[in-house]
């Protein structure tokens, strides 16, 4: 009898054990599960800025520490995105940091890339208006970057969200293009889809890459290619809360491709 209870006790304890399991899987594929890394990120972002201004200290024209100090002010303003004037902020202050960079060695990709990312980081924040002025700016920078090192991902996956977004600017914004740029930079989703290609090629775990390639596909009507990249998002090693939304959306967009296939 006793034995009995020990057998019927260890049942009841590995059902409560899948049970948790499952749980804890539905909620973190429903995006309700708690993000536990963006505090994480944002300390090893503010442990970078206080270790490399110690550095510009000593020397105010030190390459690495300028375009450094941009890359985690940028992470800080996406991390923050929730507390508005400190992300602007700090998006204010990469920008700052990666013209400096610039200017100590302009055939230095890092300042480039750097400014092409903060930039367009920075235009989540602006109107219309502001929108079109930057967006000329962005696409040089991230085509200097490419040039300057055509190997480097990072390039390749900011021109290819560039055509994508580009290309989707709404009528007020291609008017005011119009209007103050005699019209917006050609973008296309098949430059687009180049761009995130040679990305995806050159490092092909980034869960952002293959999120871009997928609304691309989307938006082409290319649903199984889509789908693809979407599902390649779930495979990829997610290390901070802006990936985690990322596969947040890409399991949302898995699920709304497939009630479309059934139809």
């Amino acid at each position: 009898m006793v034995r009995t209870d020990k057998v019927r006790s260890i049942i009841l304890i590995v059902i409560l054990a899948v049970t948790v399991l499952y749980a804890l899987y539905d909620m973190q594929q429903s995006g309700i599960l708690l993000k536990t890394r963006e505090p994480e990120g944002e300390a090893r972002s503010r442990e970078g800025i206080l270790r490399y201004k110690k550095v510009l200290e000593a020397d105010p024209n030190d390459y690495k520490a300028l375009w450094y100090l941009s890359s985690c002010h940028s992470e800080l303003g996406l991390l923050l995105e929730e507390r508005e004037r400190e992300s602007k902020g700090h998006i204010l202050k990469a920008i700052e940091y990666a013209r400096r960079a610039i200017a100590v060695k302009e055939d230095g990709f890092e300042g480039h890339l750097y400014l092409a990312e903060a930039l367009g980081i920075s235009l989540k924040n602006e109107g219309p208006n502001e929108r079109v002025k930057f967006v000329r700016e962005v696409k040089k920078e991230a085509e200097r970057a490419v040039e300057l090192n055509p190997d480097h991902y990072r390039g390749h996956l900011m021109l290819g969200i560039w055509h994508r977004k580009v290309y989707d600017a709404s009528w007020v914004e291609k008017k005011l293009a119009n209007i103050f740029l005699g019209g917006l930079p050609e973008a296309s989703l098949v430059k687009a889809e180049e761009f995130l290609k040679r990305s995806a090629e050159l490092k092909p775990n980034f869960p952002k890459t293959h999120y871009e390639l997928g609304l691309v596909y989307r938006d082409t009507g290319k649903r199984e290619l889509a789908l693809r990249e979407f599902e390649k998002v779930v495979t990829c090693p997610i290390t901070n809360i802006k990936e985690e939304e990322v596969l947040d959306e890409s399991i949302r967009q898995i699920r709304r491709l497939k009630k479309k296939v059934k139809r």
